[in-house]
């Protein structure tokens, strides 16, 4: 357990889940392994040390107390009653931490991840030995992922994260943009499939606002003009301000083509919480307060100068999330696995892992015209670690071919096995000072 730890976690559990299709069962609710999900995930983050839980609840919501209490005490519970974003579910949270007064580290999350501790650990430990104000996980990006897309200034530093749906958005509204300014303007028709290629006729009102409108009221034919009217150029790409204060401009391609995306796990201090949440605004395609923003305002103040670090997680199983019931089939299959016993892996017979009798004969011929190449690199390996003195690796020589002689009797000359070195001293206790 890392030795600094926050205290609260806020669990983000106030969603429909309607891509689960179950009017019975809460997303959260659904179990792995036997356990409801959210139960699963409590027990991670009271092992990594987090003792009091914050769960917004809103759908459902009687269903998963319920479920959470019959497994879990030191949790309290948050009301989000109307649905209005991840943003606005974590402000319900963060509002029962300032009514408990508890200027604390806070781990935010949403109800549906599942976590291995150690990836978990990996975002503690990096909060703490770098005094972030804010650390987030990222994993790498796989060819589906619908996760956030996080971007890096030059130097390497966090600058932002955009939500896929923006990036459709804004890449239909740029290809309108692209057709115009070849002189050949899309016709409504036209218009209307390219905004439906990845975003539903249902959420397109929200997503295109006035333009959807436009066609479905407008001139069959729009004009170059009604076009660039509509489509105003700021409304094709992104751009966002580092925090030197340089203006940075992407493609929606670009910005969907960063090789890593943000998994919702946040690390923060409570007050650095309160100040971005406060900044949150529903501009985007969906109308909605996004939680992920406040990456996006922490990063780009450049007054306030937050230290905001990303914290990779490169297993995919490390950092599992479910939105619909063939993924959550992946992660049961996932579990069921870890259960297997192992079989340990087969190691090939080489240079390195070696039966004891082939082990004496290379230390006696060491040096000897007749040894072959990797017999002979013991040669240059012996003087690397013991210098160059002759008696002493004599004497080295020798106490290797004591202890393969001894390993012989015990082993049988056939064994394979590794030789390691470990330099350091052993106390009356039997531990390596070294590891220590």
């Amino acid at each position: 357990m890392p030795s600094h730890r926050p205290r609260f976690s806020i669990i983000l559990a106030a969603g429909k889940g309607t891509r689960m299709r179950s009017a019975d069962l809460h997303k959260v609710c659904f179990p792995i392994d036997g356990r409801p999900a959210i139960n699963r995930a409590l027990e991670v983050y009271k092992a990594c040390g987090i003792e009091h839980h914050i769960i917004v609840v809103g759908a459902m919501a009687n269903q998963v107390m319920e479920t959470v209490t019959r497994e879990h005490d030191n949790v309290i519970f948050a009301y989000q009653a109307e649905q209005l974003g991840t943003g606005h579910a974590a402000r319900q949270g963060a509002r029962v931490l300032e009514a408990l007064r508890a200027d604390e580290d806070v781990l935010i999350v949403v109800g549906d991840r599942i976590l291995e501790q150690i990836a978990l650990e990996r975002l503690i430990d990096v909060y703490y030995a770098e005094q972030c104000d804010m650390a987030f996980m990222v994993t790498p990006k796989s060819a589906q992922s619908e996760s956030g897309r996080v971007l890096f200034a030059s130097d390497g530093s966090v600058l932002a994260n955009v939500e896929v749906r923006d990036i459709w958005q804004r890449r239909a509204l740029a290809r309108i943009r692209q057709l115009v300014a070849q002189g050949t303007p899309p016709t409504r028709e036209q218009a209307r499939a390219l905004l439906l290629e990845h975003i539903s006729e249902r959420r397109a009102p929200t997503a295109f606002g006035d333009l959807w409108q436009q066609l479905q009221d407008g001139p069959a034919q729009p004009t170059a003009e009604d076009w660039t009217s509509w489509v105003p150029e700021s409304a094709t790409h992104f751009a966002f301000t580092d925090a030197r204060g340089y203006q940075l401009v992407f493609t929606p391609d670009q910005v969907d083509a960063s090789p890593v995306v943000n998994v919702s796990v946040y690390l923060l201090k409570s007050r650095v919480l309160h100040a971005a949440l406060t900044r949150l605004q529903a501009n985007n395609a969906q109308r909605e307060e996004y939680l992920p923003d406040i990456i996006n305002i922490l990063a780009q103040d450049p007054e306030t100068a937050y230290r905001v670090r990303a914290v990779r997680i490169d297993n995919p199983n490390h950092v599992l999330a479910f939105n619909n019931p063939a993924e959550l089939l992946q992660i049961e299959v996932y579990f069921q696995e870890k259960k297997r016993p192992q079989k340990p892996p087969e190691l090939a017979i080489g240079p390195g892992f070696r039966p004891v009798a082939s082990w004496i004969a290379a230390i006696q011929q060491m040096g000897a015209p007749s040894a072959s190449d990797a017999d002979a690199a013991l040669i240059h390996e012996f003087p690397a670690i013991y210098g160059d003195h002759p008696e002493l690796l004599e004497e080295r020589r020798r106490t290797y071919l004591s202890l393969l002689d001894h390993a012989q009797r015990v082993l049988g000359p056939d064994s394979p096995v590794f030789i390691v070195r470990a330099p350091g001293r052993v106390n009356i206790l039997g531990r390596h000072v070294d590891h220590q």
